[in-house]
């Protein structure tokens, strides 16, 4: 992400920041969690894939 000029330091973090959130939250829930569920519980992230 350090290569995309284009992309603030702030929007960087921020952007990293809920990557983390969800990893740690799959990781939490992992397969009893439905991608639905997910997708709700984390609005501004686009996921993608099939459950």
């Amino acid at each position: 992400m350090e290569a995309k000029h284009w992309i603030s330091e702030a929007e960087r973090i921020d952007v990293l920041n809920q990557a983390t959130e969800v990893i740690n939250y799959w990781q939490e829930n992992g397969k009893k969690t439905s991608m639905a569920e997910a997708q709700s519980k984390f609005p501004e992230v686009a996921f993608s894939g099939s459950n």
